[in-house]
């Protein structure tokens, strides 16, 4: 989520994390949160997440924040008709950020679940078999598991995507995997809202010789 501030300083610049819908059949759902955020002042240093819940009524959500260093963050949204971007305002409560306030904006990004392959000037091809976790962890994180395969390097065959170190928040992708050689490799990137493309920032393996990209490049499904 990205926002603008339209009364005090904005404590943060962006939010990314997830909305859990309790959908139990009822009129209104409960609903909860937690996100991860990217402070742009001392008033959230520290904290590793934002928590709230909340409830949804139609398409207007509602969400409380818990106590963070003394704050509550109120947001008000409704969800466009697709139910893949929602709008509205934030308040802060409390604490350091008191009276900030602003708009903000957020998109849903599908799973990153299956193949995507690619290539690198540098070296060769690649094509990864990613499964994304449906259910994301306590601090707003969906872990990714998978394997991966490589052509053209010198060295690297085939890779192993450590799911309790791999992980999707946001737009954003880590995949920590160990080769064949048994060395670690790791991989950043961001991905489109439908999944459909991930563009990788790095690649890189500090112990194997092996890796060798030009980046920025692509992997599409």
């Amino acid at each position: 989520m990205r926002n603008t501030s339209t009364g005090g300083t904005s404590p943060f610049s962006a939010m990314a994390g997830y909305i859990n819908e309790q959908n139990d059949g009822a009129t209104t759902h409960t609903v909860t949160s937690v996100f991860q955020v990217t402070p742009s002042g001392t008033c959230f240093l520290g904290a590793e997440t934002v928590p709230s819940e909340g409830s949804l009524t139609g398409t207007a959500l509602g969400l409380n924040g818990f106590s963070v260093n003394g704050q509550y963050v109120t947001f008000s949204a409704t969800k466009d008709a697709t139910a893949t971007h929602l709008a509205g305002t934030y308040v802060v409560r409390g604490g350091c950020a008191g009276g900030a306030a602003g708009n903000f904006s957020g998109t849903k990004y599908a799973n990153l679940t299956g193949t995507y392959r690619g290539s690198t000037s540098a070296t060769g091809t690649m094509s990864f078999a990613l499964v994304q976790s449906s259910v994301p962890n306590g601090l707003g994180y969906f872990p990714q598991s998978g394997t991966a395969n490589f052509s053209g390097f010198s060295c690297l065959n085939s890779a192993t995507v450590n799911a309790s170190a791999s992980s999707v928040i946001g737009e954003t992708v880590k995949l920590v995997m160990t080769d064949n050689n048994q060395h670690p490799i790791t991989l950043n990137g961001t991905f489109t809202d439908d999944a459909s493309a991930i563009t990788v920032s790095s690649i890189e393996s500090p112990a194997s010789p092996c890796v060798a990209t030009t980046t920025p490049f692509k992997l599409t499904r």
